[in-house]
């Protein structure tokens, strides 16, 4: 069993592309992870 992640992510990143987070966090929900993932429109890295 794997999880709970939270995973905050923002469309507008450069530096950690949105589709490269939703495909990590999708792998980790087909490994039978516990994963929620929150998303924004507009946010730089933090």
């Amino acid at each position: 069993s794997m999880g709970p992640f939270l995973i905050f992510c923002s469309e507008d990143d450069d530096l950690a592309p949105y589709h490269i987070i939703l495909n990590f966090a999708k792998r980790l929900q087909d490994l039978g992870g516990d994963v929620k993932l929150v998303k924004w429109q507009i946010s730089t890295h933090v």
